[in-house]
């Protein structure tokens, strides 16, 4: 499922649907600010979310800041601006490898 937490998206289709992997909005993520607190609704979506066989994946992450309220949350997987720009396929297989070696 993706863009959870976007209006389009609500519990009940959550509950119904037969999803293996939920993928954050970045929406959601603009709100963390490097200099606040972890936010209470983040601490509950991922107490929520933890309780569900539901992989997650956050997208939008700009800053370590927001990796470490992430982190904070129990999130583990997360895409943006951060970790890399958009990349064409051979240039994301160069990416992957150097990643690999590490």
């Amino acid at each position: 499922m993706d863009d959870f937490g976007s209006a389009a998206e609500n519990l009940t289709v959550l509950c119904r649907a037969h999803i293996d992997i939920i993928k954050i909005d970045k929406s959601l993520v603009d709100q963390l600010r490097d200099e606040d607190e972890l936010p209470q609704w983040l601490k509950a979506l991922s107490a929520f979310l933890q309780v569900t066989p539901l992989q997650v994946i956050v997208e939008g992450v700009e800053s370590e800041g927001q990796v470490d309220k992430l982190k904070q949350a129990g999130i583990e997987l997360a895409q943006g601006l951060y970790f890399s720009p958009p990349l064409a396929a051979k240039a994301f297989e160069a990416f992957a490898r150097s990643r690999q070696q590490r």
